[in-house]
C-alpha cells in the first residue's frame, strides 16, 4: 500500500504474473515492516507462510538495523540472526539461509556484516547444543562472497 493508501503498480504485475499468493506473502512483509519501524523493535522476526516459493515452508522476515556506524549496530544486526534462529527453532526448520541483512539500502559494510553474522550464528549454535539446524549465508554477488570466504580463512 503507496502513501495514498493505493496499491502500487508493481503488485499488480506480480499478482499477474506470480499469483495471488505471492502478492498476499508480499504484503504481509510489508506491513511487518512497517509496523516495525514505527515501533521500537527493529530487530524482531516474525514468519509467514512460503506459499509458493520451493523447497521452503516459511519465510522469515526481520528488519535489520540503519548502519550509523555505532556500537548498537552490531548488536542490533545480530539481534537480528538470533531472533531468526530462534524462530526456525520454534518451528521446528531445519535449515535457515539468510541473505546479508542491511548490507544494501541500510550501508551495513559488507565486511562487517559478515563478520556479525558469522559469529551471532557460531554463538547462537553454542547456546544450542542439541540442535541441528544447517544454516546457509546466501551472496547474491562476488563481493558479498569475498567477504565471507575471506574470514573462512
Amino acid at each position: 500500500v503507496n502513501s495514498r493508501g493505493g496499491l502500487p503498480v508493481r503488485s499488480f504485475f506480480q499478482r499477474a504474473y506470480m499469483g495471488a499468493e505471492y502478492v498476499i506473502h508480499i504484503f504481509d512483509y510489508a506491513a511487518f515492516n512497517h509496523a516495525e519501524r514505527t515501533g521500537t523493535q527493529f530487530f524482531a522476526a516474525k514468519i509467514t507462510k512460503a506459499y509458493n516459493i520451493r523447497n521452503a515452508s516459511y519465510i522469515i522476515h526481520t528488519v535489520g538495523p540503519v548502519y550509523r556506524g555505532v556500537a548498537e549496530d552490531a548488536y542490533l544486526l545480530a539481534a537480528c540472526y538470533r531472533n531468526s534462529l530462534d524462530l526456525a527453532l520454534a518451528y521446528r526448520c531445519r535449515s535457515i539461509a539468510f541473505p546479508c541483512i542491511s548490507t544494501g539500502a541500510y550501508g551495513y559494510p559488507i565486511e562487517k556484516a559478515a563478520k556479525v553474522s558469522l559469529l551471532a550464528a557460531a554463538q547462537w549454535l553454542d547456546a544450542h547444543p542439541d540442535v541441528v539446524m544447517k544454516i546457509y549465508f546466501c551472496c547474491f554477488n562476488d563481493r558479498e562472497m569475498a567477504a565471507y570466504q575471506k574470514l573462512a580463512i
